[in-house]
């Protein structure tokens, strides 16, 4: 029988929504921190990705030597229906009393988060991204419009950055139930937690 990872397999949309707060930044040196709460949100429309990459070519000897690409950041674009308020706040670095917050002009840093989406399989199976790093963007965007006889739940949008962690580089990180090299890694234990890196794997997949 042909193996998974050889058929012809295909994403079939996009399912919940994963949202993990970065407690502790990363640095040079040391791994960032997330919070033990996991928030799991079935409110996605439309997710759109678009890297910044480019590629440079080398020649030597009037041939081209090697061809290289990087890329250091992803914008994402969330079309989606919507996040609790608790939530919501601590991703603006809102802070309010008696209900009410303010929004100043002054300078400010954009509280960090990860980022995950679960994607489901043309053969029922399911795959995940995590993003550790992304932040809001600060350009709002809102628009608001009359209700009417006819009911109709508006989408909202977001705009954020996901950028390489500052310890390992890692942009995100990807679980595909396809690929032979599985032994005890599951989709539930893989949206579990942050995954940023090889040692958070091996703590997942322990006997």
């Amino acid at each position: 029988m042909e193996e998974k990872q050889d058929q012809m397999i295909y994403p079939v949309g996009v399912d919940d929504l994963l949202i993990c707060m970065m407690v502790e930044q990363d640095t040079s040196t040391g791994a960032p921190k997330y919070d033990l709460k996991v928030w799991r949100l079935p409110v996605v429309v439309k997710l759109g990705i678009k890297g910044n990459g480019s590629v440079k070519a080398k020649y030597a000897s009037n041939k081209m030597f090697a061809r290289v690409g990087r890329q250091t950041e992803h914008e994402l674009s969330l079309d989606y229906v919507a996040i609790p308020v608790a939530l919501f706040d601590v991703m603006q670095g809102i802070t309010h009393n008696e209900g009410v917050s303010f929004s100043t002009t002054n300078v400010k840093e954009m509280p960090t988060f990860a980022l995950g989406f679960i994607g489901p399989l043309s053969d029922g199976s399911q795959g995940c991204t995590w993003y550790p790093r992304v932040q809001l963007s600060n350009a709002e965007e809102l628009e608001f419009e009359t209700t009417s006889e006819e009911i109709e739940i508006k989408d909202l949008k977001l705009t954020m950055t996901a950028s390489g962690l500052r310890n390992n580089s890692v942009l995100y990180s990807q679980f595909n139930p396809l690929r032979d090299s599985i032994k005890n890694l599951t989709l539930e234990k893989y949206i579990s937690t942050v995954v940023y890196d090889e040692e958070v794997v091996a703590e997942l997949t322990k006997p």
